[in-house]
């Protein structure tokens, strides 16, 4: 049977001892009983803490822990988030404790505080690398517990986008839309720095429309927020040419947008409708007519191919003729060869007397209109002139 200590002053004489075997004996039995006797050990954390100080000493790190949890019931919570970083695994982030609760808390608020230095002021900060590992190890164990709200609130807080896209990216597509809404939600709430929500709302639209089937409303509603008219209209115009229930979702989305009554960021919105409609008819009318000119300059096209074809086979015919010609001749020829000089006399003889005719027609024909010319009376030597009376 272990019997009860009653005191830590004899716990905190063996930290004189030249053994630090001795030394190490007496700091384990310290922190088993710190939560005891932590006021006692308050008056001797110099000793403590010159433990940790000590590059030689081989067991710095559960010095380091037994001063963060003085520190802790100190209410020194700064200093007892430093000693707990520096005891390394020694700090057990699993452990169910309210030491361990309230130094986790704390380390995130430090963490946030850094980080919104950082990106919201733009100022110079020196984030430890260690506090920076305890926010993803709770980032991690809120992710596998299911606690998705606490985790997207967590990487808002600390500014970290990337976080937040993996948090929701990791849902499945039914927890998802609800979980885009929380986050809506807690951007308007917990944000003041414009530019940063802005950033986060732009994201928050590209995981909106990576749904299944995406919230236009809440859609319209941060681009509202963002002061986006133009994408505004491009939504509701795309609504506006869809189905039946694309078009009454554009009216529902109108309505939603002016129970806001913000009538400037509504006249941009039908503006920009006004706009997008008449660059459609414009396009309709340019698409009628190249479907028109297209149609007849291929008839054009086709009459040209037709004429083509004629002449082609008129070309072709001719040719057909030319050859067909050049065959009877040569066939003509060939038969003259056959038949030899007899044949040749005989063409010679009809052509002599054929020319001996003519010659004799032409003679008579020329006797014929001599003759005619003489036996035809003058005009002037027939005609009489009768007596004056």
């Amino acid at each position: 049977m272990t019997a009860a200590v009653s005191s830590a002053s004899g716990l905190l004489a063996l930290l004189e001892e030249p053994s630090d075997e001795v030394k190490y004996f007496a700091l384990q039995k310290l922190e088993t009983v710190v939560k005891d006797f932590w006021f006692e050990i308050a008056g001797s954390i110099a000793q403590v803490e010159a433990l940790y100080e000590d590059d030689a000493f081989k067991h710095r790190e559960l010095a380091a822990l037994v001063a963060s949890k003085v520190f802790y019931h100190l209410g020194e919570l700064d200093d007892a988030l430093t000693y707990a970083l520096n005891s390394g695994s020694m700090f057990n982030v699993d452990e169910k404790s309210e030491y361990v609760d309230t130094l986790i808390a704390r380390g995130l608020d430090k963490y946030f505080e850094l980080r919104v230095k950082l990106i919201d002021k733009s100022e110079e900060v020196e984030i430890d690398e260690r506090l920076s590992r305890v926010t993803e190890v709770m980032l991690n164990k809120c992710i596998s517990a299911g606690q998705y709200e606490q985790a997207v609130g967590i990487c808002l807080e600390s500014r970290r986008l990337d976080k937040l896209e993996e948090v929701i990216s990791s849902v499945d597509s039914v927890s998802r839309a609800p979980l885009l809404q929380c986050s809506l939600r807690t951007c308007q709430v917990t944000i003041s720095n414009k530019q940063f929500r802005q950033q986060a709302l732009r994201l928050l639209i590209k995981l909106f429309e990576g749904v299944e089937d995406p919230d236009l409303t809440e859609i319209c509603q941060i681009l509202m927020i963002l002061n986006d008219s133009a994408s505004v209209s491009r939504i509701l115009a795309r609504l506006l040419n869809g189905s039946k229930d694309d078009y009454l979702l554009a009216y529902q989305i109108c309505f939603d947008l002016s129970d806001n009554e913000n009538q400037v960021f509504l006249d941009r919105v039908i503006a920009e409708l006004r706009v997008i409609s008449t660059a459609a008819a414009v396009a309709a009318a340019g698409d009628v007519s190249a479907s028109s000119s297209s149609s007849s300059s291929s008839s054009l096209k086709k009459d040209e191919e037709a004429d083509v074809e004629v002449t082609d086979a008129v070309v072709k015919e001719e040719n057909e003729g030319e050859e067909e010609e050049g065959v009877v001749v040569e066939g003509i020829d060939i038969e003259v060869n056959e038949d030899g000089d007899e044949a040749k006399n005989d063409k010679k003889s009809k052509k002599a007397k054929k020319s001996k005719v003519d010659d004799t027609n032409s003679n008579s024909n020329s006797a014929n209109e001599s003759e005619t010319r003489a036996n035809t009376p003058s005009t002037s030597t027939s005609t009489s002139i009768p007596p004056p009376t």
